[in-house]
């Protein structure tokens, strides 16, 4: 099986820059798990969609952009669930300690 250019781009980001990448994540979103699960998202998008990238010099700059979307995402539908928790009243039943009576 041979690589193709974007490929070979993409495996030496993920020797070379992969911390960076995460870090520029973990800087909007203040996690590394979420950072780190973005940016393999990020990897694995970009290799699915190689034959699409045309401008392989910006790639870098691609996986970045990928990865912070799905940071916020995540975040967007993370926050969604907790809102629907405090709206049902589920959050407060958790919070109360069980009472023996």
């Amino acid at each position: 099986m041979l690589l193709s250019e974007v490929q070979k781009q993409i495996a030496d980001i993920s020797l070379t820059k992969h911390l960076q990448l995460v870090n520029y994540v973990r800087m909007h979103h203040h996690s590394y798990e979420l950072a780190e699960d973005c940016v393999q998202e990020a990897y694995i998008e970009a290799i699915v969609s190689a034959d699409k990238i045309h401008s392989p010099d910006k790639l870098f700059s691609w996986l970045k952009t990928v990865a912070l979307r799905k940071a916020q995402k995540n975040l967007k539908e993370y926050l969604q669930i907790i809102d629907a928790c405090f709206q049902t009243g589920y959050i407060n039943e958790l919070e109360q300690p069980n009472r023996i009576e």
